[in-house]
């Protein structure tokens, strides 16, 4: 499988440092993560839960037979997924994370997650097909020409009845010194190094690429994949502002 360059840094996050990789505060760090591991989990716990009743808030019940995340990184929400589906895949480019996954739940004894590497066309899941798919920061970095093509894979993965939750960063309050930097970061080979110097990081930690998707064409896809009603949630964090898009598929009144 050939692999695209953020794809190749979040298999070196999950080798060096797969907590911070996916929530990226000091207190998951390596060195800190101990004491806070118990937390990082229960954040995952309430997560689900919470877009499970706003799904079913506006849709009415969600069907608790399968459930997808995609990019599920250590396993923070397929923890309590485990406990609302009966069958639960984790999809994820990075090789380290899906075994420190693996771990963790032969830890908690969790028996009904497949666990699979992923690629664009998510082909490691053949045609299997979901009631609800899943997706968290995560998209964010991926950059839109890619992530829109994951998208509309995903959404093929639904069942008849399927819901889906799928969050993207949708603005990026930047100066233009910090658009040249980011720019120069992502696209240039061995910038970061400097970078990381300034910043008084480690010389080789990956770059945590960010990028913003289109609101338009993110509710397009939806519309021609047969969800024309969605529901969006925003949140601002600093200078992000990320937004979660919901919706469920109806079946067809019987002729």
């Amino acid at each position: 499988m050939l692999k695209n360059d953020t794809d190749l840094a979040w298999e070196r996050w999950g080798k060096r440092d797969p907590y911070f990789g996916v929530l990226a505060d000091q207190k998951y760090r390596r060195i800190n993560l101990e004491k806070n591991k118990k937390d990082f989990f229960e954040s995952g716990a309430r997560h689900i839960l919470d877009v499970i009743e706003d799904l079913e808030k506006h849709f009415g019940p969600v069907s608790k037979d399968s459930a997808l995340d995609f990019g599920c990184g250590v396993g923070r929400l397929l923890v309590p997924l485990a406990k609302l589906f009966n069958r639960v895949t984790g999809l994820d480019v990075s090789k380290s994370m899906l075994q420190e996954t693996s771990r963790k739940l032969a830890e908690r004894g969790i028996k009904n997650v497949e666990l699979l590497e992923s690629d664009d066309a998510l082909s490691a899941l053949e045609e299997q097909t979901f009631d609800f798919i899943h997706t968290v920061i995560v998209l964010q970095h991926i950059a839109p020409k890619r992530g829109y093509v994951i998208i509309k894979n995903l959404l093929r993965h639904l069942s008849s009845n399927g819901a889906f939750s799928i969050h993207v960063l949708i603005k990026h309050d930047a100066s233009l010194v910090r658009k040249i930097v980011d720019f120069t970061k992502y696209k240039v080979p061995m910038a970061y190094v400097f970078f990381n110097l300034l910043k008084r990081r480690r010389i080789f930690e990956p770059v945590m690429e960010m990028h913003q998707y289109d609101v338009g064409t993110l509710l397009s896809i939806f519309d021609t994949a047969g969800f024309p009603k969605v529901i969006v949630k925003s949140e601002q964090q600093g200078r992000f502002l990320s937004t979660s898009f919901y919706s469920k598929r109806s079946i067809p009144p019987l002729a």
